[in-house]
């Protein structure tokens, strides 16, 4: 018979997860909506209800949440004695230190004053020094995850596969879009309302899933008795059939 991982924690079991991402999305949404209203309405005055504010409302709440996913990964850890797990904790501590100290745009700034190229699709240099931080950044981190997910069970590679559908995401709104934003050159509304709110809104998004996710594997002691990556593999495989 297959355990329920619900039953080995009742106080906290599905339910709860379920309530949690309620909240998270919530809280989001209504960030976005105080955005809109900087913006568009006379009602608010200050530059901190805009998405896009460094240590604005809404990024002190991201800082919250990294903050929670490196506490409940370093639980998970603990409770699974599985050190792996702690290489995705350096991520989410650099993504943390990213976000509240603004380190990809100081050292592109760095980057982009040694460069002398011609950047392609209308990317300004400091666009370019950021992704190569983001880059150097990657390379001393993703080696880390790899030999953890080399050593690691079935089980911890399941999640890790679950954890990358998460950081693809997460790349792709936060650098993938604001490519897009730089590229395109979005002035006006369509700055404001569209490529902000998809960019720092879909970061928001993501970063809720990834907490919601973290909470479950957490609160079910490291099995969450279902994996992300092969519930999307199966509804790929429905969907071309």
């Amino acid at each position: 018979m297959n355990a329920n991982p619900n039953e080995n924690n009742p106080l906290i079991n599905a339910q709860s997860g379920s309530m949690l991402l309620r909240l998270l999305l919530c809280t989001d949404v209504a960030f976005i909506i105080l955005h809109i209203s900087y913006f568009q309405t006379p009602l608010l005055e200050s530059s901190l209800y805009s998405l896009s504010r460094d240590n604005g409302f809404s990024e002190f709440f991201q800082y919250i949440k990294f903050l929670w996913i490196i506490i409940l990964l370093v639980d998970v850890s603990l409770k699974t004695k599985t050190l792996g797990y702690m290489a995705w904790v350096l991520l989410f501590v650099y993504f943390l230190a990213d976000d509240s100290l603004q380190l990809h745009e100081s050292f592109g700034r760095v980057i982009a004053g040694n460069l002398n190229v011609a950047t392609p699709l209308n990317l300004r240099l400091q666009d370019i020094g950021e992704l190569i931080a983001s880059a150097i950044a990657g390379a001393v981190l993703f080696p880390l995850l790899i030999l953890a997910y080399w050593r690691g069970s079935q089980n911890f590679r399941k999640i890790s596969r679950d954890l990358l559908v998460f950081l693809i995401l997460l790349i792709f709104v936060g650098i993938g879009i604001d490519m897009a934003h730089e590229g395109i050159g979005a002035e006006g509304m369509l700055d404001r309302l569209v490529f902000r709110v998809l960019e720092e809104g879909g970061e928001m998004t993501v970063t809720s899933l990834i907490l919601w996710y973290i909470f479950l594997l957490s609160s079910w002691n490291g099995n969450v008795g279902w994996y992300v990556h092969e519930r999307l593999r199966a509804l790929v495989s429905k969907g071309s059939v």
